[in-house]
């Protein structure tokens, strides 16, 4: 049984954003898990998810009232197979294929590849932190 080093556990304690080597290290180890996983979509510093086939349409008509009210009273999900035509101040909820489960030290953060963010399609305007555990 070995010992444990400050020097390590400091190191360890420190470190901010998981660059690609860390993010494949952690993925094989089992510590962060992606279903369905594809090794491609690790970037340098990021993983790439990918938008499924159905999202959430809110009904902007409804005005929320309780803190505490489940979204998915607020929301339609509906189909995008075949695409979809946002409307100017809708809002709409995407789900990504990918489910992601961190350890309780790693968390992450959501945001737009730049490419799609410059045609106005911005995925972190809401709830961006993706809490650990």
């Amino acid at each position: 049984m070995g010992t444990r080093s400050p020097h390590n556990d400091l190191k360890r304690a420190f470190k901010m954003i998981l660059a690609k080597p860390e993010l494949l290290r952690q993925i094989r180890e089992g510590r962060i898990r992606i279903e369905p996983y594809d090794e491609a979509a690790v970037g340098p510093a990021s993983i790439d998810l990918t938008l499924d086939s159905k999202l959430r349409v809110f009904n902007t008509d409804q005005h929320i009232t309780r803190a505490d009210i489940d979204y998915k009273t607020l929301a339609e999900l509906v189909d995008i197979a075949d695409g979809y035509l946002l409307e100017p101040g809708e809002l709409v909820l995407g789900i990504t294929k990918e489910r992601i489960t961190l350890p309780g030290d790693v968390c992450g953060w959501l945001n737009s590849r730049s490419r799609f963010a410059r045609i106005g399609l911005m995925s972190h305007i809401a709830a961006p932190f993706l809490a650990p555990g």
